[in-house]
């Protein structure tokens, strides 16, 4: 993720540690609150991407299919995107909703009605390297449709 560097989303990535939280996680929201400090106005982060290369693949399961459909969204996505870098997994099922590109969530009140300004903080990367999923979804390995019946027996 980018995050976009302004005092508000700094405060608001600051406000988000807490005592019990991974050290690493800690450190990391503090560097990147510090940077968006020095860079109001731009994008902050890294464009590089953590990869971890396991070092034992388990026989079992062998195949995985995971059904989705327009409900799946946001941390849905992301979860299909991580899951689709291993060789046994299938998607199966139809279009995902398409909003997981930008996130982390801010709220800042406004001076009317007690209305709350809800806003995102961060960009995916996937958006700057030309690989957005926002209003297009991701598509599945195979298409199911209303034609289809059981989805779940289909996929055994």
């Amino acid at each position: 993720m980018l995050y976009w560097a302004s005092d508000d989303n700094a405060k608001y990535l600051l406000s988000g540690i807490k005592p019990n939280m991974p050290k690493a996680l800690k450190k990391y929201q503090q560097k990147t609150a510090k940077a968006m400090k020095k860079s109001p106005g731009t994008f902050v982060g890294t464009m590089n991407a953590r990869r971890e290369q396991l070092k034992t693949v388990l026989p079992n399961p062998q195949k995985v299919v995971i059904l989705v459909n327009d409900r799946c969204a946001s941390s849905c996505e992301s979860f299909l995107l991580w899951a689709m870098q291993s060789k046994k997994v299938t998607l199966m099922g139809s279009q995902t909703a398409g909003i997981a590109d930008y996130g982390s969530i801010n709220t800042l009140s406004v001076p009317c009605h007690n209305w709350l300004f809800a806003y995102p903080t961060a960009r995916s990367n996937r958006v700057a390297d030309g690989r957005g999923i926002d209003n297009v979804g991701i598509t599945p390995n195979v298409i199911l449709d209303e034609q289809t019946a059981d989805w779940v027996a289909f996929a055994r």
